[in-house]
């Protein structure tokens, strides 16, 4: 096989769609993971103040007395 049959025929038609799909998933690559940090900024506040929460109820446990039986 030499270099001028390389993209021709079904192997070279799969083999520059393959090359497409990735270099458009490459370029839109940057826009996902900048898209997403917002969320995840939001999930770990979110996340934060429920372990405040849980430590605050724990706290709270630790320090009451239990009941007389």
């Amino acid at each position: 096989m030499n270099n001028s049959t390389l993209f021709t025929g079904t192997l070279g038609g799969i083999l520059i769609i393959f090359l497409f799909i990735t270099a458009a998933l490459w370029f839109f690559l940057p826009f996902a993971v900048f898209g997403i940090k917002g969320r995840i900024d939001r999930a770990l506040g979110l996340a934060e103040t429920a372990n405040r929460r849980l430590e605050a109820i724990e706290n709270a446990l630790k320090n009451e007395t239990p009941p007389d039986a």
